[in-house]
């Protein structure tokens, strides 16, 4: 037998038992392959219903802590500032701008009212001559003057938002609200939080 010949032959039986070798591993590579899905849809089954179960457990505490502390509670907390903390710094800002006056017997006669509306800027009054050159200097640029000569601060504040189509939201003043003052904003839908602040309810 020719070399050429002698290594066609063993070609011949090394890819025979090669095939035979093929034959018989293809039914456990399948087996392995199947095994292999199997497994993995058994984790992810298993996935899933962990995360359902962790769902429902949140869900439950969710639901504990909605019944201990009452909707009402938990929407004002996720709501940001209440309206008793809005109406208060506005209050406080009224002060401010009202002590720009720089005279004690001014500040201690006139009322600086503080207006915020619902999506828009706040507004600013002053009772009387309406805001002096002091207090003007004392806005910034989220406030607006009001005017409305020898009204009452509130009154010219509520009144300049309205005009601009504004929609009072609270209030604060410098000075106790005046028993007409008081008529005036709960006629125009606000409630009296205390002497110095107002909110218009659900705004």
């Amino acid at each position: 037998m020719g070399r050429a010949a002698a290594w066609g032959a063993a070609g011949g039986l090394i890819g025979g038992a090669g095939g035979a070798l093929l034959g018989k591993a293809v039914p456990y590579l399948g087996q392995f392959a199947g095994r292999a899905l199997n497994t993995v849809r058994s984790y992810a089954s298993t996935v899933a219903t962990r995360a359902a179960a962790t769902a429902r457990q949140v869900a439950a505490a969710s639901a504990q802590v909605t019944k201990k502390l009452g909707a009402s509670t938990l929407a004002r907390f996720s709501s940001g500032p209440s309206p008793a903390q809005i109406t208060t710094n506005l209050a406080s800002r009224a002060s401010q701008i009202n002590a720009s006056l720089g005279d004690r017997i001014a500040e201690n006669s006139r009322t600086t009212a503080v207006l915020s509306t619902k999506c828009g800027p706040n507004y600013v009054g002053s009772g009387g001559r309406d805001i002096s050159p002091k207090q003007r200097a004392m806005l910034g640029d989220d406030e607006i003057e009001s005017r409305l000569p020898r009204a009452h601060a509130e009154v010219t504040a509520v009144t300049s938002a309205m005009r601009d189509g504004m929609i009072p939201r609270g209030m604060g003043t410098s000075r106790d609200i005046c028993p007409a003052c008081r008529d005036f904003l709960e006629e125009s839908g606000a409630t009296i939080l205390n002497s110095r602040t107002a909110w218009w309810e659900g705004r």
